[in-house]
């Protein structure tokens, strides 16, 4: 591989050069590790020949790391030394020498930072310095600030290289700022970089003080967790930007962004991490709103397959973001990579009119020879840096701080912008009360400031184009302590309410009185509170464990009436033809349905017929036309799965003579010479005893005999009979306990129906060798239903089946997923993969939801769909073991005609899981324990079935 890449590299070298306008980001990451020395004098000269090197090849740029692991590289009385450099103060500023070098060069120089990480655990040696706030806030200490798993473990800090600060802790955001406002002010930097800026994984961080404020007052904007967790590091952003641009407007704000924004973007790319669906790191968001100035993504992949490839990711990031706002950080560490592939990225970057390149790193382009190759080829003259300032710069920002009465700082108020009426977004206070807005428009603007849902304070001002106003808010409270009650959503019925709040899980609720029952995510809900004329107070209290009390009182008054506008309904004219017209179908599974309504999922149907089935047509009304199947029975097609035939022709009339049935090695076929294409379906019985039915239409009863082989495994005795004039059905039995599966085909000369022999079950685990395909449903933009807590359905359904998955491989089982991470292959798609795969059960999991303006606790339960007759028995099975968790019933639901329960290949069954509409449902599906629990009952149901 790596001498077919050579090849294409040198090919691509010769052809001529694309020259770089007078303006190019040349940049280079300088790390941690490539110029620090404990010896001063070494050091010195390592910085000294660093940026040498770098003017000689024509660099305009360096990014030049200072803070690793929670220590510096540069005096502070906020953290300690780094070890790297002697863990003490080796005589000289390295900061300011290594600014001064880049003077002398004419180089821009951005601080490179990491943030998040708190100490690097590669070693799993702590920091030797005590005072190292590892110590103070690490995984062992009384008030850990790091990443913990939805397990309440402490993360794997190994696998992540380090320990990573849980940035949904306001604690640390608040240090963070601190450390750099300190930077930013103490050195005339061109620049702040920063790097591993994202969380260590999806896994986390379920910390304390991230899961009391996502479920309470820290999620204003009442986020599901994936975007909640986004917002944490998106605000952290915002306010880095805005006090780094308020003490120093010209400073260019930048990140190493994760080199696959978002995997489902580009096709091929769905196996791959991504910062957005791995990290919560909604980059492309921060340039959007202004919080940011550039990115550089580290694409650290060559232009040749296999994918990733550079050119496809820049060009994402360019459908993302703007060419001009972001620049291709490119690899150069490794062996088997050469600096020619540099060369060419930085061609393609030019083609295009991207800001520039970085690349990565000092020491490997040193060592590999790449400064002489990079000026000979590309970099033959100096250029200078573009613009790289956001220009949404040019806006206004506004940053403040909440307090109390008594001057205190008040953590997690509410602070919302509203621009001609509109809340254009809200932010929360840190634990040093500041809030900051970026991107603000001019002219007239609100400032809306809430603390404990009824402290509120409004403020209008008029703002200039690039003003930067301070602003803060004093709320008439005493209290700065995080509010115990948070109002989620009230529907005022008129003479009734309904109510949704959220507390700690652990705390006791009375509404009026009544205790009420608290979900595990603290959520709970009072309905049908009757409302009087006037104002009426609604009194919630919590206690927690510790006894305290809290109490929140609403005031309410019955909302008016809405008067309800009648609905015009539009009559449509049924009109019956003098003559009948012949038609043909212009595509596959159309659709023939008993009436003209509106089909929901797509059925039901009386049948689904394929492409150039001639219909004979009797009428009309709207967008459909009638079809004559039988002497007393029609349909309806729409028009558009039509096509009329210009010339008069006859009726079809189909028959057939014989039909057989005989074996081949997995299934056994019944064969029906008929050439003339009618319509005709299929259809299963399980009573009296289990048989398919074939209902031919236009057809009559011509056959002489049926024969049965020997070969037949479980085809009983065919036989056929007229219901009517133009129907004719035939019944062929099924010997086996359940049918496991049927298709049919159709070809030039007639029909072929496949029926599927039962798997042979290993007798003390039928589970074993078994192959099942599990569909979560939704995905991708389509996000299914929208929980209580705005939990989306879509990732309920995912998680159930990855746990499902989990337990059905302990089994033995093979398991098939139709639906990949965040992907939403369509219906079709997935069921063809479950037939591809040869899957001998499907499970489809999904999650119900229903309107909640009429009471948040007036539905609940768990019910289970099927299709067809035969998968009767399935649903029932796992359904009836689902109950045994405490679920409300809801039934077993029949005739359901969701795509991948119409597929008769494979028997299938839809689990909804229960009603992300209401809380209490919503709390089981979101926690992981309870999916575990379900898990086994889907399995005991399944598994009761295969013993029947």
């Amino acid at each position: 591989m790596i001498k077919l890449i050579s090849v294409l590299l040198i090919c691509l070298l010769c052809l001529p050069m694309l020259v770089s306008e007078n303006e190019e980001l040349r940049g280079l990451w300088v790390t941690r590790f490539e110029w620090p020395d404990k010896d001063p004098q070494k050091c010195r000269a390592k910085i000294q020949k660093c940026f040498e090197d770098m003017a000689k090849a024509n660099f305009n740029a360096v990014f030049f790391q200072i803070r690793g692991e929670a220590d510096v590289l540069y005096p502070s009385e906020l953290e300690p030394w780094s070890e790297l450099i002697g863990g003490k103060d080796p005589g000289f500023d390295p900061l300011e020498f290594a600014i001064k070098q880049a003077r002398k060069h004419g180089i821009q120089f951005h601080a490179y930072i990491n943030p998040v990480p708190m100490v690097l655990w590669v070693d799993r040696k702590p920091p030797q310095n005590k005072n190292h706030i590892f110590y103070k806030h690490g995984p062992n200490s009384k008030d850990p600030w790091v990443c913990i798993d939805e397990d309440g473990k402490v993360m794997d800090a190994k696998a992540a290289a380090y320990y990573y600060f849980s940035m949904g802790n306001p604690k640390v955001q608040e240090y963070l700022r601190k450390v750099i406002r300190d930077l930013v002010t103490r050195y005339d930097i061109d620049g702040l970089h920063l790097d591993r800026i994202r969380y260590p994984g999806p896994q986390y961080s379920h910390d304390k003080a991230s899961t009391s404020r996502f479920r309470g007052h820290g999620n204003p904007n009442q986020h599901d967790w994936q975007n909640w967790q986004c917002e944490q590091l998106n605000k952290f952003i915002n306010d880095v930007y805005a006090e780094v641009t308020a003490i120093k407007p010209k400073v260019i704000i930048s990140c190493a962004a994760w080199g696959i924004y978002s995997r489902y973007h580009v096709e091929g790319y769905d196996t791959f991490s991504s910062g957005y669906h791995d990290y919560f790191q909604d980059s492309w968001s921060w340039i959007k709103g202004g919080m940011m100035d550039i990115l550089v993504p580290m694409i650290y992949w060559n232009m040749a397959d296999p994918k990733p490839n550079y050119q496809e990711l820049t060009k994402d990031f360019a459908r993302g973001v703007g060419e001009k706002r972001f620049a291709g950080g490119q690899r150069l560490y490794g062996e088997g990579w050469p600096p020619s592939e540099n060369v060419a990225q930085v061609i393609e970057s030019r083609k295009q009119k991207l800001s520039g390149t970085v690349i990565f790193s000092y020491e490997s382009a040193d060592q590999k020879g790449a400064f002489a190759l990079l000026k000979e080829k590309v970099y033959q003259e100096k250029v200078s840096v573009p613009q790289l300032k956001n220009p949404t710069h040019k806006n206004a920002m506004v940053l403040g701080k909440v307090t109390n009465s008594k001057g205190q700082a008040i953590t997690d108020a509410w602070i919302s912008l509203y621009s001609d009426g509109k809340k254009l977004r809200t932010w929360t206070s840190g634990t040093d009360g500041r809030f900051a807005f970026l991107n603000v428009p001019s002219g007239k603007v609100e400032f809306v400031v809430t603390y404990h849902n009824d402290k509120t304070q409004k403020l209008e001002i008029a703002l200039k184009k690039g003003e930067v106003r301070t602003l803060d808010f004093t709320v008439n409270t005493s209290k700065v302590e995080i509010p115990a009650i948070h109002i989620w959503k009230i529907h005022n019925n008129g003479d009734h309410c309904h109510i949704l709040a959220r507390t700690s899980p652990q705390n006791v609720v009375t509404v009026n009185g009544d205790k009420v029952q608290v979900n595990i995510n603290g959520m709970f809900a009072y309905d049908n509170i009757a409302l009087k004329k006037g104002t009426n107070e609604i009194v919630i209290e919590t206690t927690t464990p510790s006894g305290k009390k809290y109490q929140r009182t609403l005031e309410i008054e019955p909302a008016a009436a809405i008067a309800k506008i009648a609905k015009k309904i539009k009559i449509i004219k049924r009109q019956k033809w003098s003559e009948s017209r012949m038609a043909r179908t212009v595509g596959d599974k159309v659709g023939i349905t008993h009436g003209t309504h509106y089909v929901r999922l797509g059925g039901p149907f009386i049948a689904e017929v394929s492409k150039d089935t001639v219909l004979e047509l009797t009428g009309e009304e709207g967008n459909f036309y009638e079809v004559k199947l039988a002497h007393s029975l029609n349909g309806w097609v729409k028009k558009t799965d039509v096509a009329l035939f210009n010339s008069e022709m006859s009726a079809p009339q189909g028959f057939f003579t014989y039909c057989n049935a005989y074996g081949e090695r997995n299934y056994d076929v019944v064969r029906i010479p008929m050439p003339t294409k009618v319509v005709y379906a299929l259809e299963s019985k399980t009573s009296p005893n289990n048989a398919i039915v074939v209902n031919f239409y236009a057809t009559h009863n011509a056959t002489t005999w049926f024969s049965h082989r020997n070969t037949t495994k479980v085809v009983g005795e065919i036989t056929g009979k007229q219901i009517q004039q133009g129907w004719y059905q035939l019944s062929i039995p099924i010997k086996s306990k359940n049918i496991w599966g049927f298709w049919h085909k159709r070809d030039e000369n007639g029909i072929s129906i496949f029926i599927k022999r039962a798997p042979k079950l290993d007798s003390t685990n039928p589970l074993k060798g078994l192959t099942i395909a599990l569909e979560a449903g939704h995905g991708g933009s389509n996000t299914g239903a929208v929980g209580v807590s705005n939990a989306k359905e879509k990732n309920v359904n995912i998680k159930a089946v990855d746990i499902l998955q989990q337990e059905l491989e302990k089994r033995g089982v093979n398991v098939v997923l139709l639906r990949y991470r965040d992907t939403n292959p369509s219906h079709k798609e997935r069921v063809e993969k479950a037939i591809a795969e040869k899957a001998q059960l499907l499970i489809s999991m999904h999650a119900n939801a229903t309107a909640t303006k009429k009471g948040f606790l007036r539905i609940s339960g768990v019910c289970t769909f099927y299709k067809g007759a035969h998968n009767f028995a399935l649903a029932k099975s796992i359904y009836d073991q689902l109950l045994g968790l405490g679920w409300e019933e809801f039934g077993v639901v029949g005739n359901f005609n969701y795509y991948p329960l119409r597929n008769t290949h494979i028997p299938a069954v839809l689990v909804e899981q229960g009603f992300m509409s209401n809380p209490y449902d919503e709390a089981q599906l979101l926690d992981k324990t309870f999916q575990q629990k379900q898990a086994q009952a889907i399995i005991r149901g399944v598994v009761s079935f295969l013993n029947k």
